[in-house]
């Protein structure tokens, strides 16, 4: 069976095109999730902003509206139907027009700055857009954070979604021109006039044509996953920008944009997945049936605990790049998230799929139990649950949504590595416990590696020998060993979090940096 599969995949295979891009620093903002139609209001905000831009806001088959130059501020000014959880759209226009214009005054992010004094990422958005179709459940959000040149992969974990909400925070690079890096255009000099200060991350009218046609690009893949109708996600799609130094470009602000786009996610529970991370059928089985979601949503609401997510990879084959043998490994992946346990346990013992990352990290996902997971039935419905003590160990898992807000990601951890680490451990060290689905699981798809990556493998030829994350995580175990560890957010991103759980900032366990 498995050899008429590949024969079949073999001659189906095409090339995948992925778009080049860089890396960008991100300002932290308050953003809610919206359901439903959005629609353009731009009058609600008129008399409270300077003159700005106005963030391209929409559902879509709504006009939005036009980015005007200079953009002091970025600023949504949006109306909200049926989503009584949402921020208010102008406390929240009132939030970004401020953490924009003090952005506005800050010189382009650089590397040093991020390394000497720790400097975190800050984003500020461009255009929000809202799948106009209603998902199929409300128990479970994807939540993920990419690069532009992972769109394409962001298509195929909607697909692997069907009918359920998925969140996305996309972040587009802009790198500093000269005049940007020293502050002395006519335009900035033009706003320090009104300011006091001369903003150095006001983007230039070629940078700003830059962002609109990255937003139709966005746009597009919006409107393609609601033409699937129930065979792809509810997509809200979320564009951001920053303009950095160039040896800014290569370090990811992953955990900002896993910040931002938990705030969009408005169920009960969320699954933070990286973007190339396919969802089993079983588990979208499991969400879809009313009793397994119950259960879930009762095991995890207002608990510390988490459910994790077997993950399985293809088998790598070398270098596989944007042709036939990627294509053929995209196939196989989409097969084996179809798949059951024995058919799953086939393809292991045929050597075409493996525990993610177990030739390189072992550790990273072994305390998971595979053994265990493979040994229940078809008929389980309940987790087990497991005590990882590895410093190593790195799940994707589901957890209550408040419990994630309440417990963020470490924004100081950028680039490759690490990131996802520091918020295992500072669960376990905050008393969380670690289920295991009993029947879902995720799919690994592959692709080429990232410039991130790329930059963190040459950080062991730098002089140091140890990449900055794993300095940094380090430490970061010091201090919680000592019980004085918050994880480091943008001052903004705490006071979002806060009014969206309606929290005193004292019960907010953060670090905050303005």
């Amino acid at each position: 069976m498995l050899i008429t599969w590949l024969a079949a995949a073999q001659a189906s295979c095409c090339s995948i095109k992925i778009h080049t891009a860089a890396v960008l620093l991100l300002l932290c903002f308050c953003v809610t999730a919206v359901q439903g139609q959005l629609a353009s209001n731009s009058n609600n905000a008129s008399n409270s902003l300077p003159a700005a831009a106005t963030i391209a806001v929409s559902a879509l088959g709504v006009a939005t509206a036009a980015a005007a130059a200079p953009p002091i501020v970025t600023a949504a000014s949006i109306a909200i139907a049926g989503n009584a959880g949402a921020i208010d759209p102008p406390a929240m226009v009132q939030r970004l027009n401020s953490s924009a214009a003090q952005v506005a005054l800050l010189p382009p992010a650089n590397f040093s700055a991020y390394k000497v004094s720790g400097e975190l990422p800050r984003l500020l958005p461009w255009k929000l857009l809202v799948s106009s179709k209603q998902p199929a459940q409300s128990s479970l959000t994807v939540v993920t954070a990419l690069t532009l040149e992972r769109l394409n992969v962001l298509e195929a974990q909607c697909r692997s979604w069907p009918g359920g909400p998925l969140t996305a925070v996309i972040y587009a690079p802009l790198t500093a021109t000269p005049q940007q890096l020293s502050g002395s255009t006519q335009q900035q000099q033009a706003v320090a006039e009104i300011s006091g200060s001369t903003p150095n991350r006001v983007p230039t009218p070629e940078q700003q044509q830059q962002l609109k046609a990255i937003g139709e690009t966005v746009s597009g893949v919006v409107q393609r996953s609601d033409a699937l109708a129930d065979n792809a996600c509810s997509l809200t799609a979320l564009l951001v920008y920053e303009i950095v130094a160039r040896d800014m470009e290569d370090q990811l602000p992953i955990n900002s944009l896993r910040n931002q786009a938990l705030l969009l996610a408005q169920t009960p529970l969320v699954a933070m997945l990286d973007v190339d991370m396919l969802a089993s059928v079983s588990l979208t089985d499991a969400v879809l049936n009313a009793t397994q979601a119950q259960g879930l949503v009762g095991l995890l609401k207002g608990q510390k605990r988490v459910v994790i997510l077997p993950a399985f990879e293809t088998i790598p084959w070398e270098s596989p790049g944007p042709g036939h043998a990627e294509a053929l490994l995209h196939k196989l992946a989409a097969h084996a998230r179809k798949s059951g346990k024995a058919e799953l346990q086939a393809l292991i013992d045929s050597q075409l799929l493996q525990v993610f990352n177990q030739a390189v990290n072992p550790r990273g996902h072994g305390e998971t139990d595979y053994r265990r997971w493979f040994r229940s039935t078809a008929s389980t419905t309940r987790s087990y649950q497991v005590q990882p003590k590895s410093q190593r160990y790195e799940p994707w898992y589901v957890l209550d949504r408040r419990m994630a807000l309440q417990h963020p990601y470490d924004e100081i951890f950028r680039g490759y590595g690490k990131n996802k680490i520091a918020n295992v451990l500072w669960l376990k060290d905050q008393g969380f416990e670690f289920h295991v689905h009993p029947s879902g699981f995720i799919m690994h798809r592959v692709h080429p590696a990232s410039d991130a990556k790329r930059a963190w493998k040459g950080e062991f030829r730098g002089p140091e020998k140890v990449p900055l994350n794993t300095r940094r995580l380090d430490r970061m175990m010091g201090v919680m060993a000592d019980r004085q560890y918050k994880p480091r957010v943008q001052d903004i991103t705490a006071k979002c979090i806060q009014q969206v759980l309606g929290m005193h900032a004292a019960a907010l366990k953060v670090q905050t940096v303005v």
